[in-house]
């Protein structure tokens, strides 16, 4: 059950939401600036990691936008005072996160590349994480399969999930339910 979904999402979900959001990010400029900055982040990505020497670990946190980053910031900040060697990068999904973080707490922010398999390859054979931290609810689901697939820790951070709400549905669930 698990692979069928990923197919299903890999051959018409995500074609089709890419083509969606090509098509408004002429009339949206804050679709427009993610798509430009989703383009560009293997290429950063290569570029920081590339000039640097990172023995350390190398731990990713993903957000959304500029609330969630809130979310993780105390983790941020605990990590950096008690474990200055870890290197911490932060992608984000949305211009308002991406354009509004200015701090310390990171070494690296991007826009999560495309949820593309070969994509997200690209990005973990550059970063090589130890572990990716999602805040709330921003999952793409071959972030999440090409993290068990190579055995990369991923931990959820700040999530809500009432009983009744449709994202606890049979989609979701079946993924859940594996040993």
């Amino acid at each position: 059950m698990h692979y069928f979904w990923i197919i299903l999402y890999n051959l018409f979900f995500y074609p089709l939401f890419f083509i969606i959001a090509l098509f408004t990010s002429f009339f949206n400029k804050k679709i427009k600036d993610s798509f430009i900055g989703k383009f560009h982040s293997i290429k950063i990505l290569d570029r920081y990691f590339s000039s640097q020497e990172h023995l350390n670990k190398v731990y990713w946190f993903h957000v959304s936008s500029l609330g969630e980053f809130y979310q993780i910031a105390p983790i941020l900040s605990f990590l950096k005072k008690n474990n200055p060697q870890i290197t911490r990068i932060v992608s984000f999904s949305s211009p308002s996160g991406y354009n509004n973080v200015k701090n310390e707490l990171y070494h690296l922010k991007f826009y999560l590349p495309f949820d593309f398999i070969w994509s997200i390859i690209s990005a973990f054979k550059i970063i090589k994480p130890d572990k990716i931290i999602f805040s709330s609810y921003d999952l793409w689901p071959n972030l999440l399969f090409l993290s068990r697939y190579y055995n990369i820790t991923t931990i959820l951070t700040s999530l809500r999930i009432p009983s009744v709400s449709k994202k606890n549905n049979i989609i979701l669930k079946s993924d859940l339910n594996r040993n």
